[in-house]
């Protein structure tokens, strides 16, 4: 991923590790802002499971063990790491693996889903502000 998470709490900085940022985003988005009590029962790893999917619910549960886990709102934050992280998949999409532009933002969505539309990633990728050329040897136009 490559981005500087150093402004985010160690919470979620531990979550991003353990199961990605989709899958974080989707917990800040869900229970942001409240405690959870992890506890190793059924009703736990259920409520989890209904937000992350049953095997991003048993790491956090895994890892966390009985220790009540606070979830920050960072919802600024958040969209600012989301945004880099689009960024960076579509550059390693289209300029690495040499796929269309409409093809790596489709790829993009899903990793998203159900949270993000396809026209949100197009709108990220549309503010990333000046284009660099890809060879550096190559001139301006202008």
């Amino acid at each position: 991923m490559g981005n500087d998470l150093s402004h985010l709490p160690d919470s979620v900085q531990k979550l991003i590790a353990l199961i990605g940022l989709p899958l974080t985003l989707r917990m800040v988005d869900v229970f942001g802002g409240t405690t959870l009590y992890l506890y190793r029962s059924d009703a736990c790893a259920e409520k989890l499971s209904a937000v992350v999917g049953a095997g991003a619910a048993d790491k956090i549960i895994r890892f966390f063990g009985n220790t009540p886990l606070t979830i920050a709102t960072c919802k600024n934050a958040m969209i600012i790491v989301r945004n880099r992280d689009i960024l960076a998949k579509f550059d390693q999409l289209t300029l690495r693996e040499g796929k269309s532009a409409r093809a790596s933002v489709q790829e993009i969505v899903r990793d998203y889903t159900p949270h993000l539309h396809e026209r949100t990633i197009w709108r990220v990728l549309k503010k990333t502000g000046e284009v660099e050329p890809v060879d550096p040897r190559q001139m301006s136009l202008l």
